[in-house]
C-alpha cells in the first residue's frame, strides 16, 4: 500500500526528533527518492508522525515535550539498541544501522 494514492494527495507529515543534521539529510533524500515524495520533514507540532533517535541523549525529553504539546503520534524509533524502544502499540522499531529495504 502507497502512503499515497494520487499524485495530488499531500506527503505525510514526519518530525525529525532527536535527528542529527546528517541523519535528517539522509532521511530527506529517501523520502524524496525512494518514496516518491510521499513523506516531508515537518519540525512543526502539527506533523502527524515521528521518526526519533533513541540514541540521542535528549530523546526522552523531546518525546516528552511534543506529547505535551500535540499528544501522542504514530513513531519510528531508531537505537543500536532494542531495549530503547519504549513499549507502545504507537510505534516500530528499527535498529541501527538500518537498510533503504527495512
Amino acid at each position: 500500500m502507497n502512503a499515497r494514492t494520487s499524485s495530488t494527495d499531500k506527503p505525510l507529515a514526519v518530525a525529525p526528533i532527536g535527528l542529527d543534521a546528517r541523519q535528517r539529510a539522509a532521511l530527506e533524500l529517501v523520502f524524496k527518492v525512494q518514496c516518491k515524495g510521499a513523506f516531508q520533514m515537518d519540525d512543526s507540532i502539527q506533523a502527524l508522525a515521528w521518526i526519533v533517535d533513541l540514541d540521542n541523549v535528549r530523546s526522552a525529553g523531546l518525546i516528552r515535550d511534543r506529547e505535551a504539546q500535540s499528544g501522542l503520534r504514530p513513531a519510528l524509533y531508531l537505537s543500536t539498541r532494542e531495549s530503547n524502544a519504549p513499549s507502545d502499540g504507537h510505534a516500530l522499531f528499527l535498529r541501527k544501522p538500518f537498510r533503504l529495504q527495512e
